[in-house]
């Protein structure tokens, strides 16, 4: 066999080899998916935002480009359509993370395939995916759609030369969805440069690529920005000023951003170290601590290698450092305000874990014999991040019986109201005004499901979880398929009316009225 030929059959097993792979993660992922969220996805349990958004009608387009997000509605028209519907979103999320798995194989080199499935379960079943799922359902497919954009902007800055500027578009892509994907790409950049410092690449090729992993954040935050002012332009939507619209980036004080970053660095280790939904309490504190310790003392190991030079030993340590930084950006340029559905990053930290015995295995832990109980390290490594797995899979399944009892309370209850509505002197269904003041409240309370209602969106008792008129003509269109006309002009008014106040909630006799021409009914 001659050198061309020799090639030729290397080049043929590496891409077998790749194609196994990939088959490998994507079975991986819906495997470890369907197991842990199936129920969400075989069930209607709309709560929260989800009960407004079952239809994305144009407002909800306009919304989106408001908060900055005017990509959804392109991938809304173009890829899942504009219902929410809970099988076909599933399968689609279970793809991007599958694929978004095989690339960060590929970019980490992992070889063994019980890290594989480790890394699949970490980004199929955490807390981000389960809050998306419970109540944000609308958006888990587009949310791992920025994902897999955000993983592909690292894949081509890795892999090509000219690749940072193929990313640029990917991470306007990325932060068009939602942007606090935009630490998934910072996280994955800063984990790429750490393992080539372990891997004694030279200083100035390292803070090469990551000048151009910069530069490719810059340029994609650039055009992003230009996007927003032709969208805006176009729809003449403006930017929202609310709590989790951009406009609240630019009243952020720079003598404020020390506070910030020590936010985010609190933030970061509170919610590793002690995570929401914590079933099995203490032993996941523990696993999460076991994590934590098995990376500092791989740190530990580098520092003493004596085979490393020095400038790489201080760059891994000042990355290892910015890390929890980079997960943890939006805590930043929020101004402070996270919730678990900006932290997808955080999870990041166990494939790093298992990125870290990797090449601990391969180069130094081989050679030093006082290092060689790290060196089985990966099996204690491995146990804990299966305890965090284990608690995710409960707190999943918890969460989602726990809507779906909700969604089934929040039927019987509503149905009670509309039959007083329909019986009281002079109302017309579908023609009498109709005002709703208060929220569910007093649904009876679940014991044992304290934990899960700590997850964002989780908490209280009832599916209609806040009062907005969006969410109970979406309930009467929807769920109860019955004409109501609720009277839009004196909603918000009479949620502060003082005469209402006094009248006792729903299912008191009082608790429907009618005030001034309007069919007022008190819930809580």
């Amino acid at each position: 066999m001659d050198k061309k030929e020799g090639m030729m059959v290397k080049k043929g097993v590496t891409n077998a080899n790749r194609k196994n792979t990939f088959i490998y993660c994507l079975i991986s992922t819906y495997i470890v998916g369907i197991a842990a969220h199936a129920y969400v996805f075989f069930h209607d349990s709309f709560s929260h935002d989800s009960l407004g958004a079952i239809y994305a009608s144009k407002s909800e387009d306009l919304w989106k480009c408001a908060l900055g997000r005017w990509v959804v509605p392109l991938y809304r028209k173009i890829v899942r359509g504009s219902i929410s519907s809970p099988w076909l979103i599933g399968l689609l999320a279970l793809l991007w993370i599958g694929i978004t798995l095989y690339l960060i194989v590929e970019l980490f080199q992992i070889s063994q395939k019980r890290h594989v499935f480790l890394l699949a379960s970490i980004l199929t079943v955490n807390l981000t995916v389960i809050a998306l799922a419970a109540t944000f359902l609308f958006e888990l497919d587009i949310d791992m759609f920025a994902l897999l954009l955000a993983t592909c902007a690292v894949y081509m800055w890795r892999q090509y030369r000219w690749g940072w500027i193929i990313g640029i578009p990917l991470i306007t892509g990325v932060l068009g969805i939602y942007q606090s994907y935009i630490s998934v790409v910072i996280s994955l950049i800063i984990i790429l440069l750490i393992n080539d410092c372990i891997s004694k690449i030279s200083v100035k090729s390292i803070f090469k690529n990551g000048m151009q992993g910069i530069g490719m954040l810059i340029g994609g935050g650039m055009v992003y920005l230009v996007s927003l002012k032709v969208v805006v332009a176009v729809t003449g939507q403006k930017l929202a000023s609310s709590y989790n619209g951009l406009t609240n980036m630019s009243q952020i004080a720079s003598s404020k951003l020390f506070t910030f970053i020590q936010n985010a660095y609190g933030d970061w280790i509170a919610s590793f170290i002690s995570p929401e939904a914590a079933y099995i309490g203490g032993l996941l504190k523990v696993a999460n601590i076991a994590v934590l310790c098995f990376v500092i003392g791989g740190l530990i190991a580098i520092f003493i290698d004596k085979n490393l030079n020095m400038l790489n030993k201080i760059m891994v340590f000042v990355l290892a450092a910015v890390l929890p930084i980079g997960m943890n950006i939006s805590c930043i340029l929020s101004g402070g305000m996270v919730h678990v559905l900006m932290r997808y990053s955080f999870w990041l930290f166990y494939a790093w874990a298992l990125l870290l015995i990797q090449r601990l295995k391969h180069s130094i832990l081989k050679e030093k014999k006082r290092f060689k109980y790290m060196a089985s390290g990966g099996a204690v490594l491995s146990i804990a991040i299966l305890i965090v797995i284990w608690n995710n899979f409960q707190a999943a399944n918890a969460v989602y019986l726990k809507k779906d009892m909700e969604q089934k309370a929040t039927l019987a209850m509503m149905t009670r109201v509309t039959e007083r509505l329909e019986v009281m002197p002079g109302y017309e269904q579908g023609q009498s005004p109709v005002v709703f003041v208060g929220t569910i409240s007093d649904l009876s309370h679940k014991d044992g499901f304290e934990k899960v209602e700590e997850i964002g969106g989780a908490g209280g008792s009832s599916t209609i979880t806040y009062n907005s008129i969006g969410m109970f003509e979406n309930y009467y269109k929807y769920i109860l398929s019955t004409p109501i006309n609720l009277d839009s002009a004196i909603w918000y008014d009479l949620q502060e009316d003082v005469r209402i106040q006094e009248w006792p909630s729903f299912p008191a006799g009082d608790s429907i009225q009618k005030l001034d021409k309007v069919y007022v009914v008190k819930l809580g």
